[in-house]
């Protein structure tokens, strides 16, 4: 294993999805807020690495909320929900997703796409 893979896995492994979530989703004004959601999910890649992906219920993360992200979480874009976008760009790639959390309650589309992929969700549902 490389330093890099190493320290990808380190990342990976200590980052509290739900509260990383909440946090990005913080960046934005409060009106804001209350209409879109921001997903963080545990992603193991094709090759076996991990990493932590962040999408957004927009077409993607907003300046503010890409200036906040840490080393090792990527953007994700897409059209849809947040837990969507990251399923769909996960499949896409070859890629499984591990655990996923939402800035809000996970709507139950969202969970059941979630839970049919094998995946953890690792913060409240609807």
């Amino acid at each position: 294993m490389s330093s890099f893979e190493i320290l990808s896995y380190n990342i990976c492994a200590g980052v509290n999805l739900e509260a990383r979530a909440k946090e990005i989703h913080r960046k934005v004004p409060q009106g804001t807020q209350r209409k879109i959601t921001i997903a963080v999910a545990r992603v193991k890649k094709s090759d076996g690495t991990e990493e932590i992906w962040v999408a957004s219920s927009e077409p993607g993360l907003r300046p503010v909320q890409r200036a906040d992200l840490q080393p090792g979480e990527v953007p994700i874009t897409g059209a849809g929900h947040a837990e969507q976008t990251i399923m769909n760009a996960a499949k896409q790639k070859g890629s499984t997703v591990q655990e996923i959390a939402a800035s809000r309650p996970i709507c139950p589309s969202c969970a059941a796409a979630i839970q049919a992929a094998g995946a953890v969700p690792v913060s409240p549902l609807k």
